[in-house]
């Protein structure tokens, strides 16, 4: 089940979104710059074409952060793609396993990425017009058959990690458990539109939510029931709400499930928009040398300061909208026809609804479009090698070319995940490796020996010439 909870700095019963006597909260406007906070269960991105195909579906959604389940990539480690930062955590092979998507605009704004365990992962961020720092907390609690032993060591861990996370704390993902409708005393934990019962994991989170003052938002906006539902069983049987993201509901537009990602996944994306924020701005004190350029254009178009200013802010918030568009570049890889129509067939699958039978084929599906993508980028790889070896003779232009990723690296012994420390780090080596004086000593005896050397002769000249790459 996927929730999203938010730290509360009032014991006020959060307001429900949306008019009480309507089906469903209506879609509102969206301000421009909103930022959209994911989180979704992968299956697994253990291989390249996963990690792709994923990259396609999100192609066609809104998304500017993306918490993911069940990556299944071992290590702890973060690399840097085209359009988006990518973390990841794991320790055990083939299962569990969490991380991060995070667009590239934000790339400077990332403060750190902390791996606390295989299931839970820590982002720090600075996001727009918020003066402090957000925590995005992303999970994957066990299930109610695992042993109490594990989850007891779960739920401590992640109420130690919420006991030391900044203010503004989002925590989403997988809690495996139903949180159902809201009972007396939880008016500040649950909202009005919670369905179902309650599970013996959802009085695990319900009490977490209590002991740390947040909100789960998926209860606290109003959606048709059959927009709630995150997890559906691998028959299409059984449909639960075991998904969720908290937080503060006055920092959020609307939270709801994407339907029909066309990705294989038997859980639903869970999206919240968070609100714009438009930063303060500090008070600017010119020098009066400084104000013969903003006087004469004063005079020339006869504006006022205001008029001034309006125009200022309008194109500041333009320019970053046209800026973050740009910065989304099209995809190096070309999909095959077969491909598009497989990704097309199964897009339809999911929009005409799932049961056992279209379970199945989307699952065959998906098996052949990662299939065709391999096929797909080993071919390329190949032509690209071939390509560089005609004209250079060597494979180094190529293997640039076919780079796809950049490592954040740390030199130091413990692992570092900050920005800033990473990039100190760096600093501090490189200055030392080119600043410090030689202290090597040698022995060099430079006495004067005399030596015919033979005049270099025109056909050596020639045979050189003839020999050179062209």
């Amino acid at each position: 089940m996927v929730i999203l909870l938010n730290k509360q700095t009032t014991n006020k019963h959060p307001k429900p979104v949306g008019h009480p006597s309507a089906n469903e909260t209506p879609e509102k406007k969206e301000k421009p710059n909103n930022i959209h906070i994911a989180t979704l269960n992968t299956l697994s991105l253990r291989t390249a074409e996963k990690l792709l195909e994923l990259e396609i579906a999100l192609g066609n959604i809104k998304w500017d952060i993306l918490g993911m389940r069940e990556v299944r990539r071992k290590e702890n480690c973060i690399e840097e793609y085209d359009n988006y930062i990518l973390y990841y955590i794991g320790e055990t092979k083939g299962h569990y396993g969490l991380g991060f998507m995070v667009k590239k605009y934000l790339k400077k704004q990332i403060i750190e990425f902390k791996g606390i365990s295989e299931r839970i992962a820590l982002l720090n961020i600075q996001l727009q017009g918020y003066k402090n720092t957000w925590a995005i907390v992303q999970i994957y609690a066990p299930t109610e058959a695992v042993d109490e032993t594990i989850k007891d060591k779960f739920y401590n861990q992640l109420t130690t990690t919420l006991g030391t996370a900044h203010k503004n704390v989002i925590v989403m993902g997988d809690f495996n458990e139903k949180i159902g409708k809201q009972k007396h005393g939880e008016e500040t934990v649950i909202g009005n539109h919670g369905i179902g019962t309650r599970s013996k994991n959802g009085k695990r989170i319900v009490n977490l939510a209590l002991e740390n003052n947040i909100t789960i938002l998926n209860s606290a906006f109003n959606k048709r029931n059959t927009r709630k539902w995150t997890w559906i069983s691998p028959d299409g049987t059984y449909r639960n709400e075991i998904d969720f993201i908290s937080n503060q509901p006055k920092f959020f537009q609307d939270v709801r499930l994407i339907n029909n990602f066309n990705f294989n996944s038997n859980h639903r994306m869970v999206r919240a928009v968070l609100f714009h924020k438009q930063q303060k701005k500090q008070r600017k004190h010119f020098h009066q040398s400084e104000n013969t350029c903003t006087t004469d254009t004063r005079s020339q178009y006869n504006l006022t300061t205001g008029e001034i200013d309006k125009t200022q802010e309008i194109y500041n918030i333009e320019t970053n909208d046209i800026y973050r568009k740009n910065k989304t570049t099209k995809n190096k890889h070309t999909l095959s026809s077969k491909t598009k129509d497989h990704i097309q067939k199964r897009k339809e699958l999911l929009k005409n609804g799932r049961n056992k039978t279209t379970l199945r084929e989307i699952t065959e599906l998906s098996k052949e479009i990662s299939r065709n993508i391999r096929q797909g980028k080993s071919n390329e790889r190949i032509k690209c090698i071939q390509k560089h070896i005609i004209k250079t003779g060597g494979i180094s232009k190529a293997l640039k070319e076919l780079k796809e990723t950049t490592l954040w690296e740390s030199k130091n012994s413990k692992d570092e995940t900050r920005r800033q420390p990473i990039l100190k780090i760096a600093t501090d080596f490189y200055r030392k490796l080119y600043f410090t004086e030689n202290t090597l000593k040698f022995n060099i005896n430079l006495e004067d020996k005399t030596e015919n050397i033979p005049s270099i002769l025109e056909r050596e000249v020639q045979h050189a010439i003839e020999t050179q790459k062209k």
